[in-house]
């Protein structure tokens, strides 16, 4: 069962002091990556589990808002990708299969290039 905890970090000098609020704990690293290992060994530590159960958000306060937004932009636009791809499979099977479009017709129509319609029905020329 993974456990999920925030890691508050301040940047001072060359490290990175690390702050769990939930379990007021600390500790500090010289990098993200150590800071981050450093806070899932204190978490794993505190509550007598192995540190392989324990998940860790970094949350750097000072850019929370935009780091934010940027994770939700980047799984809209994975979203929006496979989308995409669901619906050019659909296309290209209605085209090409049921309708019996070339590929280079097919690309025509979606305005992808032929190359991407071949991979898409499977390399059937």
């Amino acid at each position: 069962m993974n456990r999920r905890y925030e890691a508050h970090l301040r940047q001072v000098g060359r490290w990175w002091n690390v702050d769990i609020p939930e379990l007021a704990l600390y500790s500090q690293g010289r990098t993200l990556g150590e800071a981050e290992a450093r806070a899932r060994e204190i978490i794993a530590g505190a509550l007598q589990v192995p540190a392989d159960d324990i998940c860790v958000d970094l949350v750097i306060p000072e850019a929370a808002d935009p780091l934010r937004r940027a994770r939700q932009a980047r799984a809209e636009l994975v979203a929006a990708i496979a989308a995409e791809q669901q619906a050019l499979a659909e296309a290209v099977h209605v085209l090409v299969t049921q309708l019996g479009l070339s590929q280079r017709d097919a690309s025509r129509m979606l305005g992808i290039p032929q190359e991407q319609v071949s991979q898409i029905d499977g390399g059937h020329l």
